[in-house]
């Protein structure tokens, strides 16, 4: 069966019909030649409906194919909803380790314009996030990527001033808000504190009222 037959029978599943048969189509997935079929799997990734397909049976497979890698992290930028950016992370992280993964995102934070910031900030966030050892992934130490989180914290202190973005802006200091607890170098939490001295001062509501909150809170716990 190809992957244009097994696509259309992953569309003609009703909510009645699906949960019966959602684990053979899977199952077919997993089956399938990754290396002979990377031309349909390379095109579906770049299509708004068909990817969801591609990224739902890749994380069902024992392996990700390594010229799938560079599809897949187009279409993990592509995402711009925070709330399924995670879902295609996922493969990334199955197929090729969150090191990797992480390395990729904060090349394109440093290079990209700032639409492509805010896609690899919303990724990162999630590479850091997703527990070890699931979708397949080898079970490494929780702190395996700890100096790529310390690099990003770095490109947020220094880019923060940089961009006129509030989008990004806003990512930067919820990150950085977030950092409490955290063992961070100094240069780190130096930078990050007086991030969030400026973002008290900001235009934008949402920047404004997170600052003084995290002030806010570091006064409650002293």
């Amino acid at each position: 069966m190809s992957l244009e037959d097994l696509y259309a029978r992953y569309l003609s599943l009703s909510p009645e019909t699906r949960e019966a048969n959602i684990d053979a189509i899977w199952s077919d997935f997993a089956a399938i030649d990754q290396e002979a079929n990377l031309p349909w799997l390379t095109e579906a990734l770049r299509d708004a409906d068909r990817r969801w397909f591609v990224v739902d049976g890749l994380v069902r497979s024992e392996h990700v194919h390594e010229d799938l890698f560079d599809p897949l992290m187009d279409s993990v930028m592509s995402i711009h909803d925070a709330g399924h950016v995670g879902y295609f992370v996922q493969p990334c992280i199955k197929g090729f380790g969150r090191r990797r993964v992480m390395t990729e995102l904060l090349d394109l934070f440093r290079h990209g314009s700032d639409d492509d910031r805010v896609s690899a900030s919303e990724a990162m966030y999630k590479v850091g996030s997703l527990i070890p050892g699931e979708f397949g992934e080898p079970p490494r130490p929780i702190d395996e990527i700890r100096d790529l989180r310390i690099e990003e914290a770095r490109l947020y202190v220094r880019r923060y001033g940089r961009t006129q973005s509030v989008r990004l802006q806003q990512q930067i200091v919820g990150y950085l808000t977030d950092l409490t607890g955290r063992p961070m170098p100094v240069d780190v939490r130096v930078g990050a504190y007086l991030t969030i001295i400026r973002a008290c001062l900001h235009a934008d509501p949402w920047i404004r009222q997170r600052g003084r909150r995290w002030f806010r809170s570091r006064r409650r716990h002293r």
